[in-house]
């Protein structure tokens, strides 16, 4: 039988060593990806692992095309700075206060093979009408990229990536951001678009980094009306959230997408911060639902990996929110978990 499940990983990723602060809690290091990986495979629906091997010169292109050219070169001439021992920081780091987006040797070429993923996955949606869902499961992310401007571990931007290669392909295209955190990089990049939607759910831009997402930002010129963010307060109820999460939905369904990008972040988990009051009340049953309702809206759909730090949780509130999907869009689970390929070390 055909995979159904269809997931796109740069394997080498943990070239880019990521942040562990000063208190000893790991960011984006490689750790956070190897449990959301072991937790799929635990699954029984056939899977498709692609292992990116090369960044494309097309990719390069998009990349260069979203991202200030200058911005880019700095984040490659620091990485050859750089060292394990001694990542560095550009001026386009907007982290000032920390090394939460530091530069490793490796981390402007991880960056793009992070993009790549994000690319590959869509292109696999434009070329194969049968694919209803792809996953890109990479890191580092990207929803804090911007055009000249990067910021919370993320150095170019995966969704914006995959947006743009939808779009000239001539297809509208939505993007639905669930991170806790605004993805200010996306609204950046394309808020004066006509043919991109970015909506986003995250948690009140006041109290919550980076202060942007407040709900009269909707767009510029073109752009217009093609953003929508939808900030909560610290704490939502479950019901309240999926009350906005509806909102989010009938405005992707006036939009009039032809593909789906999901930026699915999961550090708003109620269980991210053991000790500290919660963001959300939001567990992995809850992600579980909102895969359900997306799934039941029928779009081709890919999915990116975003925020969620708690490396005990994010596995388990990843893989829930990807059955839940699956659920919803009626895609067939197997009595035997296959997979047409082997994930290096």
């Amino acid at each position: 039988m055909p995979a159904e499940r269809h997931v796109y990983h740069n394997s080498e990723h943990y070239k880019h060593k990521g942040w562990i602060d000063d208190e000893g809690q790991p960011w984006d290091v490689p750790e956070r990806l190897y449990g959301i990986i072991n937790e799929l495979l635990s699954d029984t629906i056939p899977t498709e692992w692609v292992v990116v091997p090369e960044v494309h010169k097309e990719t390069y292109a998009i990349v260069s095309k979203l991202h200030s050219p200058v911005m880019i070169q700095a984040i490659y001439e620091t990485g050859l700075q750089a060292t394990d021992n001694n990542p560095l920081k550009s001026p386009y780091d907007r982290d000032t206060e920390t090394n939460a987006s530091a530069i490793y040797p490796g981390t402007f070429e991880q960056a793009l093979f992070s993009a790549e993923a994000s690319l590959a996955a869509a292109d696999a949606l434009l070329n194969d009408e049968e694919k209803r869902l792809t996953i890109a499961v990479s890191r580092p992310p990207g929803h804090h990229a911007g055009r000249e401007f990067y910021h919370g571990f993320c150095f170019f931007n995966n969704a914006a990536v995959a947006a743009e290669a939808f779009k000239e392909a001539g297809k509208r295209v939505a993007i639905l951001d669930f991170d806790v955190h605004h993805g200010d990089g996306i609204q950046d990049i394309f808020q004066d678009e006509s043919e991109v939607l970015y909506v986003s759910l995250h948690a009140d831009p006041n109290e919550i980094f980076p202060h942007t997402g407040h709900a009269d930002e909707t767009g510029i010129g073109e752009g217009e009306g093609t953003i929508l963010n939808l900030p909560f307060p610290i704490g939502i109820s479950n019901e309240e959230y999926f009350e906005l999460l509806a909102r989010a939905q009938e405005k992707i369904k006036s939009f009039g997408a032809d593909y789906l990008i999901i930026e699915a972040g999961f550090d708003g988990h109620t269980r991210e911060w053991p000790g500290l009051p919660p963001l959300t009340h939001l567990d992995d049953q809850e992600y579980a639902e909102i895969g359900d309702r997306l799934g039941h809206m029928n779009m081709r759909t890919l999915v990116i990996m975003g925020g969620g730090y708690n490396h005990d949780v994010t596995p388990g509130a990843f893989a829930s929110f990807v059955r839940g999907f699956e659920t919803g869009a009626n895609i067939r689970d197997a009595e035997v978990y296959t997979s047409e390929s082997t994930l290096p070390e």
